[in-house]
């Protein structure tokens, strides 16, 4: 570096005297301290620091072999190549029986939703016989199109439909409703009810109950579910309604084996609360094959086993 007076200095040098470099290195170099102060005129030869400080003038320290391998000096700045572990992946097999435990009966029936009907298969959907209500779980090709008083739609806080098929049908008619009752706040766990859609909507059911069991997220709780589940029962046997259809609460994020747990206990719980109910049918319809299996499923240990009054449909 140049100083003020224009002439060349060695910044080290000005930095660190040489009685302080002497005090820090190991041994005696042999260095002249007369010499500190000579300017090398940026010269790496005539430069007087690096064999003062990095003992240039020895011999080279040579690598020793250890069992035929040799040692090299640490360095301190080379980065070290860290080997990591292969993570292990599971099979989409595996995974699968992770996440899914085989059902101990493998249901293949299904609703024709058209003819009303049921398909000749070996297996039948379960109907069951509590105090004046039927429970049912059914498979359907478009559950907007079964004939019933009250369809439970589950939906999230902000009353949004996200089904596109609900939407069309309807004509939109549905969702305005449901923005028309944002304003006066929305809550978890409750029912909000909207017409069918009104006469241009091919939407079968008479009123459609919005069972709210999501946040905006569209993430669900089984708290929200059965709470949602159990004030729509309550809200449609109060208005009379004889004929409920319910679709299964899970909004696609909830695990469906706790979907249908809360779901049909639910259901059961109300039933056996309510024997002077207007209820007389309770149908669960999805579209999905998966579901309906995990539903029937959920059907046969609830309502088989506590109630033991189990009626085949044919």
């Amino acid at each position: 570096m140049v100083d003020t007076s224009g002439k060349n200095q060695c910044l080290i040098k000005m930095a660190v005297p040489h009685m302080v470099v002497a005090a820090l290195v190991d041994g005696d170099t042999g260095e002249d301290p007369l010499t500190w102060n000579q300017d090398c005129g940026g010269s790496w030869d005539a430069c007087s620091v690096l064999p003062f400080i990095y003992h240039m003038n020895e011999e080279p320290v040579q690598a020793e072999a250890v069992g035929g391998e040799a040692i090299e000096d640490f360095n301190p700045f080379e980065e070290e190549a860290v080997e990591e572990d292969e993570p292990e992946y599971a099979t989409e097999e595996e995974e699968r029986k992770k996440i899914a435990a085989p059902l101990a009966t493998n249901v293949n029936k299904k609703l024709d939703s058209k003819t009303g009907s049921t398909a000749s298969t070996p297996e039948k959907d379960i109907q069951t016989d509590l105090p004046g209500v039927k429970v049912s779980v059914h498979q359907v090709s478009n559950p907007y199109l079964v004939k019933c008083d009250v369809l439970v739609y589950p939906t999230n806080n902000m009353l949004d439909i996200d089904d596109d098929v609900l939407n069309k049908m309807s004509v939109g008619a549905i969702q305005r409703e449901c923005y028309a009752q944002r304003g006066r706040g929305v809550k978890m766990g409750e029912v909000y009810v909207t017409s069918n859609g009104g006469p241009k909507s091919a939407v079968k059911a008479k009123s459609v109950f919005h069972a709210v069991v999501a946040g905006s997220s569209r993430l669900v709780n089984e708290q929200d579910v059965s709470r949602a589940v159990s004030r729509a029962l309550a809200m449609a046997s109060q208005a009379g309604a004889e004929s409920v259809a319910l679709l299964p609460g899970d909004c696609g994020t909830l695990d469906i084996y706790a979907t249908a747990l809360s779901q049909m206990s639910s259901i059961y719980r109300f039933i056996q609360a309510s024997p002077d109910t207007a209820i007389k049918n309770i149908f669960v319809v999805m579209q999905d094959e998966p579901s309906y299996q995990v539903f029937n499923e959920y059907h046969r240990r609830i309502f088989q086993k506590k109630t033991k009054k189990l009626v085949a449909t044919t």
